[in-house]
């Protein structure tokens, strides 16, 4: 498990994307949103995570959890989403490391209310 130097000349950034519906699953069965393998070779960096309600009625809460292995940490807890509304999780101003062998993942309060939008930078 070796991290790229992302100092170096030889390192290479790409600009990846993901989005999709954010599940009810807890533990590590929660929505994946990204990932970097063990073995990888690679770091991460969230540029832009968005959590977005589409329900046009109820808000619905998020919570967002970063994985290292079966061990987790709550980066946001049950934060409520209002309707017709979309909450800013990261930008470039308050971005998030993905180290080799973690990932990050969400839970939605509701199923079929929330939707993800997530820019990011992988480090090779």
């Amino acid at each position: 498990m070796a991290a790229p130097n992302i100092g170096s000349a030889n390192s290479t950034v790409y600009l990846r994307m993901a989005c999709g519906a954010v599940g009810t699953a807890t533990g590590t069965n929660a929505t994946l949103i990204v990932s970097c393998g063990s073995t990888s070779s690679t770091v991460l960096r969230v540029t832009r995570l968005d959590v977005n309600n589409i329900d046009g009625t109820n808000a619905a809460d998020i919570s967002i959890l970063r994985f290292s292995g079966t061990n987790s940490t709550t980066i946001i807890n049950t934060v409520s989403v209002p309707a017709d509304a979309s909450l800013r999780i990261y930008d470039d101003y308050a971005s998030l490391a993905v180290p080799e062998g973690s990932d990050v993942r969400a839970i939605a309060s509701a199923a079929g209310d929330l939707t993800f939008d997530a820019e990011y930078q992988e480090f090779a």
